[in-house]
């Protein structure tokens, strides 16, 4: 065999080796890739239910606050002025909005013992509105009382 028959017999050697290299080197950057977007895919979603976790504990906690603001003023100064009788005040309907005040009925509590962030953040939302609730009923609840103290002052 000559010399330049022997080159080209060794490059036909190596072409295909070289494509499989190709091949292989290919099929290990697609493998690099798509372990990356798994990854990356699982580390969102772990950080979106972390926050969705958090937002959940803290509105919970601030409708925690809130009710236990409004319970104080249903258990203290409110349950007093209810005592209030309707001849013991000027105006007597401050005593009869009192009552209504007293008697309306708390939001039912969310939970944050779901599962997924669609859930908890559904739950923030019970939350949301549950403090506001309480925040309300706080204010008209310290108002009534208020009124019901200044008419029985009046008379």
């Amino acid at each position: 065999m000559s010399e330049s028959e022997n080159k080209t017999a060794e490059s036909q050697n190596t072409q295909p080796k070289s494509k499989l290299k190709l091949i292989i080197a290919v099929c290990v950057v697609v493998i690099v890739i798509a372990v990356a977007a798994v990854w990356g895919w699982n580390a969102y979603q772990a950080n979106a239910l972390n926050t969705a976790e958090a937002n959940c504990a803290e509105a919970s906690e601030t409708t925690r606050v809130a009710q236990n603001q409004y319970n104080a003023l249903v258990n203290g100064d409110a349950a007093d002025a209810s005592e209030t009788t309707a001849d013991e005040v000027k105006d007597a309907n401050t005593v009869e909005n009192l009552a209504n005040l007293l008697n309306e009925e708390p939001p039912t509590s969310g939970t944050c013992a779901v599962d997924g962030v669609d859930a908890l953040n559904e739950q923030v939302g019970v939350y949301e509105t549950s403090t506001k609730w309480y925040g309300d009923q706080l204010k008209a609840l310290e108002q009534a009382v208020q009124a019901v103290n200044d008419s029985k002052i009046s008379k």
